[in-house]
């Protein structure tokens, strides 16, 4: 007996008068990554979840202290990535996002 293509969920057939076997298999859920932010000077990072799977895109908004204080620069694991208010980024891994504000 071979399965329909594509299989279904869950997949049903009519049992036979003989002994069958039955394999499933399995694929792997994509790896859960942690995200650590984290901020020095006057203001807040907006959307980054504490964790997220790999593949996802991640969204961020820094906002800083308005008038007080501005982006001065974001650092993704460590490595000035530039000055923007908003940082999007695909995870692949455990990532450390810093927002510098001056």
């Amino acid at each position: 007996m071979t399965a329909p293509t594509p299989p279904t969920n869950p997949l049903t057939f009519t049992m036979p008068a003989n002994d069958v076997a039955v394999n499933a298999v399995f694929e792997p859920l994509d790896e859960l990554y942690t995200i650590t932010v984290q901020t020095e000077g006057l203001g807040v990072v907006l959307g980054a979840p504490a964790t997220a799977y790999a593949g996802t895109t991640v969204n961020m908004l820094a906002l800083p202290l308005w008038p007080i204080a501005s982006v001065d620069h974001w650092e993704v694991n460590g490595v000035n990535i530039g000055k923007t208010l908003v940082h999007s980024f695909v995870v692949a891994g455990n990532t450390t996002v810093k927002v510098v504000f001056k």
